[in-house]
């Protein structure tokens, strides 16, 4: 299982899920199951800006996700 924000599956959560996250709220590609669920970090049911924000949190170690 990937942790939250870990969209690409790599093990960790760095700029290029922040850019796939970033992605999808624009309206540029779509997540759909897994990949969707790991982005979504606010666990509201859909991936915006502040899920984006969240994750390039984490990636920059300002603040961690778990």
């Amino acid at each position: 299982l990937n942790p939250y924000g870990d969209i690409n599956g790599d093990g960790k959560v760095t700029t290029a899920d922040v850019g796939r996250a970033n992605s999808h709220a624009k309206g540029v590609i779509t997540l759909t199951d897994y990949d969707f669920v790991c982005a979504d970090v606010k666990t509201d049911g859909s991936i915006t800006t502040a899920d984006v924000g969240m994750i390039n949190s984490h990636a920059k170690a300002v603040k961690s996700l778990w």
